[in-house]
């Protein structure tokens, strides 16, 4: 597509609206093509723990369909040695945003957990992944009733197998310190903590 100065645009050199919009979805075709080759998202219903939506991204790149996906899969197809701190992480992550409820700033930019893991393929081998969960549907008392979770594979950028994650909202490292000395099992190391800070 060319590219017009603006002293051509002033100069009415302009392409017609039409062709400059279809120019410009052109591109943007192309481009959500080169961004989202390493990407894929999936959409889950809270209550059923049941996917409503799948990008195509996921077949290209963990080689299920759409309509082999669950929440179940997902969680079977992390590998063993994540798994324990996935869990444990999205359950904390999941208690702090039920305790302090919605914000007025969810409305502009949802909260977002981040986590990033090894995942299977279906092929067998495994994928690091960063996933991020964002809650895009709430219930009258703002409950969260559907999730998406954006999964970016970051395989050839990460170097070691350690599990990180972290959650947008800086209150939420304090609430981990306090909480640690609440419940022993849900203890993070100190690394963990470095990290959240």
């Amino acid at each position: 597509m060319p590219v017009l100065s603006d002293n051509q645009l002033l100069a009415g050199l302009m392409p017609a609206p039409a062709t400059l919009l279809a120019g410009v979805r052109q591109e943007a075709e192309l481009l959500a093509r080169r961004l989202f080759a390493s990407q894929f998202m999936v959409v889950f219903e809270v209550w059923r723990q049941q996917c409503c939506y799948s990008s195509p991204g996921t077949s290209r790149l963990l080689g299920y369909e759409a309509s082999e996906l669950s929440l179940q899969l997902l969680y079977q197809a992390i590998h063993p040695d994540d798994l324990a701190p996935v869990t444990r992480a999205s359950a904390l992550a999941s208690e702090f945003l039920q305790q302090c409820g919605p914000s007025a700033d969810d409305e502009l930019m949802p909260p977002c957990f981040s986590i990033d893991y090894r995942l299977r393929c279906q092929a067998g081998h495994y994928l690091h992944v960063l996933r991020q969960n964002f809650i895009i549907a709430r219930d009258e008392q703002g409950r969260p009733l559907a999730t998406a979770s954006l999964f970016t594979d970051i395989t050839a950028h990460k170097n070691t197998e350690d599990v990180r994650f972290s959650l947008d909202r800086p209150e939420f490292a304090g609430w981990l310190a306090a909480r640690k000395g609440k419940r022993e099992e849900d203890e993070l190391s100190s690394r963990e903590q470095e990290i959240l800070r």
